[in-house]
C-alpha cells in the first residue's frame, strides 16, 4: 500500500501535519482532537501496511485476524476524527 498502492499512512501523515499546522494558526480546539485521532490513524496504516507485506509472505492467518482488528480499529478512528471536524460547521 505504501509503495505502489493507495498511500494511505502517507497522505494521513500529510493531513495530520496539515490539522496540526491549522490548530497552531487558529487555535481551534477540534482541530487539535482531530489532529491527536490522526497521529494515530497514521501510524495503524503504516503498521497495517507491513502487516500485509507479511501476509503476503507467509499466509499466517493469525495476522489476517490482527489486520482485521486494525481495519477495525481504524475505522472508528477515521469516523470520530471526520465527526470532530463536522463539528466545525
Amino acid at each position: 500500500m505504501e509503495k505502489a498502492g493507495t498511500g494511505a499512512a502517507l497522505f494521513r501523515n500529510l493531513y495530520r501535519d496539515f490539522l496540526l499546522e491549522s490548530h497552531h494558526l487558529l487555535g481551534i480546539e477540534q482541530l487539535g482532537l482531530a489532529y491527536q485521532e490522526f497521529v494515530q490513524i497514521a501510524s495503524l496504516w503504516t503498521s497495517l501496511s507491513k502487516l500485509f507485506n507479511s501476509i503476503s509472505q507467509n499466509a499466517n492467518l493469525d495476522d489476517v485476524q490482527l489486520a482485521s482488528e486494525i481495519f477495525k480499529t481504524l475505522a472508528t478512528k477515521e469516523k470520530n476524527a471526520m465527526e470532530i471536524l463536522a463539528s466545525l460547521r
